[in-house]
């Protein structure tokens, strides 16, 4: 942490002594990078992902996080780490399992045990390629594998214990009723595009939409979230309008402005927030937050 904050202050002292000088500018822009960069520590420090150090098997216990149904099986990952008759010195901060042959998988914060082999993520197959371990790290999973046998549920808390678990509850059942009420080639890819689920497409359709170019329209971006917004902004406003006593006497493009940014949060949750998503809602955001300031 050092390195960062040494930056950090030799460029706000470059900053202010040449605060009146031309290169003012430069060094600015060398202080805020010195400042991401410490954000940027900050961000691997907190995390603190504990890593599985070798492969074997365990008696896993552990709390539904995230519910993934899949072609050919499913994928459940766990936090709140419990490993039994194990020789793993390190509890992982969390695991991702696959399973096979789930009828009916468990809810999202239901508290779970299962037999499995896990051991660290992978690293880059090629100098330069993908790192499955940092990508994990970053996502608070320090362990993956492979489950054999029954799953047993332990507890089951309907995902209630944070709002964030409560939010996944919500994507997951929502994932599930429209896979469930569409045709198997239309109920993935119509989940996907509401909740960012795209676990559940069949790799032929993958296939096909790559070769395509159209596989970048299953992320949810500008695409979807003007869509989503535009529905709610300009059906509110016309709604709005068609009642005279209320299109003399209240903004209405301020009040639909106003829902419109409430509907892209919504959307911002449901979809779980990845990073296209919420630069997205950053610039839905800065556009309705300036009609409703007259801007």
């Amino acid at each position: 942490m050092w390195i960062g904050w040494a930056a950090v202050s030799g460029a706000a002292v470059v900053a202010v002594a040449l605060w009146r000088c031309p290169m003012a500018p430069l060094s600015l822009i060398c202080l805020a990078m010195a400042v991401g960069f410490v954000a940027a520590q900050l961000r691997v420090q907190s995390l603190d992902t504990r890593m599985l150090e070798r492969t074997g098997w365990a008696t896993v216990i552990g709390t539904v996080r995230q519910v993934e149904v899949r072609p050919a099986d499913h994928r459940l990952t766990l936090s709140d780490i419990t490993l039994t008759d194990t020789r793993h010195r390190v509890v992982p901060s969390g695991v991702r399992v696959v399973l096979r042959g789930l009828d009916q998988p468990p809810l999202i914060g239901s508290r779970v045990r299962l037999r499995a082999r896990i051991g660290p993520p992978s690293l880059p197959i090629a100098p330069g390629a993908f790192d499955f371990q940092r990508h994990a790290y970053f996502l608070g999973i320090g362990a993956v594998g492979f489950a054999a046998g029954q799953l047993e549920t332990l507890a089951d808390r309907s995902g209630t214990d944070t709002w964030q678990a409560a939010v996944d509850l919500v994507r997951d059942r929502i994932s599930v009723t429209v896979r469930a009420a569409l045709d198997p080639n239309i109920g993935p890819i119509a989940a996907a595009l509401l909740t960012g689920d795209r676990a559940g497409i069949p790799e032929s359709i993958l296939e096909s939409l790559r070769q395509t170019g159209l596989a970048h329209l299953l992320a949810i971006s500008g695409l979807h979230m003007a869509l989503v917004v535009g529905t709610v902004l300009f059906g509110l406003r016309f709604g709005l309008a068609a009642i005279p006593g209320v299109a003399l006497r209240w903004p209405i493009n301020k009040i639909a402005a106003g829902f419109a940014l409430v509907a892209a949060g919504g959307y911002l949750l449901l979809a779980g927030a990845p990073v296209p998503t919420q630069r997205a809602f950053l610039m839905v955001g800065l556009v309705l937050i300036g009609q409703m300031l007259n801007r």
